[in-house]
C-alpha cells in the first residue's frame, strides 16, 4: 500500500511538470507568433496556404490561395488557444487553485493582441479575440470529455 501512494505520488509530480512544461510552451508560442511582424506572419501563412493549395490540386479541389490564407490563419488562432486553454485547465484541476483563474486565459488574449498593436505590420482585432475565445471553449468541451474518460478508466 505505501509503495502505491509513493508510486501515485511521483506519477502526480510527473504531470505537473508536464503540463506545467507545455502549458509555458503553448504561452512562448503564443507570445513568439504576436512578435512577429505583419510580413513574416502573413509570408509563413501563406506559404502553408500555396502547400495546401498544391495538394488539393493534386487531388482535383480547386480552391484560391487567399481563401485558404483565411482559413489557415483563423484555424491558427483557434488552434494555438485550443492547445492553450486546454492546458490551462488542467493546470487549474492539477493545482486546485481556483476557477475565477480562468480569466488568466483571458488575460493572455488581450496581451497576444496588445502586443500585435505595437508589433510593426500588426494590428489587434477583436475578431481574433473572438476566434481565440472559440478555440478556448473547444479546448474546454475536450477537458471535459478528458477528464471523464480518465476518471472511467481509472487514469
Amino acid at each position: 500500500l505505501e509503495f502505491r501512494r509513493v508510486l501515485f505520488r511521483s506519477n502526480r509530480v510527473k504531470i505537473k511538470v508536464f503540463v506545467t512544461f507545455f502549458l509555458s510552451l503553448s504561452l512562448l508560442f503564443i507570445i513568439y507568433n504576436a512578435m512577429q511582424t505583419g510580413s513574416q506572419s502573413s509570408g509563413f501563412s501563406l506559404n502553408i496556404a500555396m502547400y495546401v493549395q498544391s495538394i488539393l490540386k493534386n487531388m482535383l479541389i480547386y480552391e484560391t490561395v487567399d481563401t485558404l490564407h483565411v482559413i489557415i490563419r483563423v484555424c491558427g488562432h483557434i488552434t494555438q488557444y485550443m492547445i492553450f486553454g486546454y492546458l490551462s485547465f488542467w493546470m487549474i484541476l492539477i493545482y486546485q487553485v481556483s476557477w475565477y483563474n480562468i480569466f488568466g486565459i483571458i488575460v493572455v488574449m488581450c496581451i497576444d493582441e496588445g502586443l500585435q498593436s505595437v508589433t510593426p505590420g500588426r494590428h489587434a482585432e477583436f475578431n481574433d479575440i473572438l476566434m481565440d475565445a472559440f478555440g478556448v471553449m473547444i479546448s474546454f468541451v475536450l477537458y471535459l470529455l478528458s477528464k471523464r474518460l480518465f476518471k472511467k478508466y481509472g487514469g
